[in-house]
């Protein structure tokens, strides 16, 4: 048994079977390692798929946009998962919006103690440039190490790189 106690196998043989329910598990779990959240690769013609179902059912009924890309692609994908494909990679009103600085930062720190965290609220009213989901990854950012970086800019990745990754040839 390498080191883990009766107690702590249990547990993740437990947790797995959670995961299996809610249909998360990925390869990785399965091999009894951590699971890492992994960089999604998008085909061409799903990004196209995405672009059409949003022009049709807009940005709230992520169900029926996931809906339309399975059918038109065959690939299946979460709706939250859909919609962070189009908030951080996709959007035009994100890809065309400035980069956040600490100007903004601090503004938004003080307009978050003034009104909460509503992200819908502050986007519309106060930052009209920056969709909601932006605001609530730079809120859940406030305090810590990269709280004045622009959340575009915070992985080694840009979005085309992380969607046009299909088109790397595979390592050795």
């Amino acid at each position: 048994m390498d080191g883990r106690t009766l107690k702590a196998i249990k547990h993740r043989h437990w947790v797995l079977a959670q995961m299996k329910k809610k249909n998360e598990l990925d390869g990785a779990a399965d091999r009894n390692k951590r699971s890492r959240k992994k960089s999604v690769s998008i085909l061409p013609e799903e990004k196209e798929a995405i672009k059409e179902a949003v022009r049709i059912y807009g940005e709230k009924s992520w169900e029926r946009v996931a809906e339309h890309v399975a059918k038109a692609v065959g690939i299946t994908r979460a709706a939250p998962l859909v919609s962070q494909i189009w908030f951080y990679g996709l959007c035009p009103k994100t890809q065309s919006a400035p980069r956040w600085n600490e100007e903004q930062n601090s503004r938004l720190k003080a307009l978050v103690k003034e009104h909460g965290k509503d992200s819908v609220f502050l986007s519309y009213k106060f930052f009209p440039e920056y969709p909601p989901p932006f605001l609530s990854r730079l809120m859940a950012r406030l305090g810590s190490k990269h709280e004045n970086s622009d959340p575009r800019l915070f992985r080694s990745r840009s979005p085309d790189a992380l969607i046009e990754k299909d088109k790397k040839p595979q390592g050795k």
